[in-house]
């Protein structure tokens, strides 16, 4: 059995989207998640655990309600 990278990819897009729906872009975010370089982030978020993507979208959350 192979990696799926169209769920990886799918789950990534996800992600954006929903940082997308709360007004945070995803150079916020790699800041919140403490990465120094967003390309860094970028290649995180390219293999996505659906754990890792729900503690993402709660870090979105965050954000957004710090902004208000």
């Amino acid at each position: 059995m192979g990696i799926d990278f169209d769920m990886y990819a799918h789950r990534r897009n996800i992600l954006k989207q929903y940082a997308k729906e709360h007004n945070v872009s995803m150079w916020q975010l790699s800041a919140y998640a403490g990465y120094k370089f967003d390309t860094n982030f970028a290649r995180v978020t390219r293999t996505l655990t659906e754990k890792q993507l729900d503690n993402y979208r709660h870090m979105v959350d965050k954000i957004a309600a710090d902004s208000r």
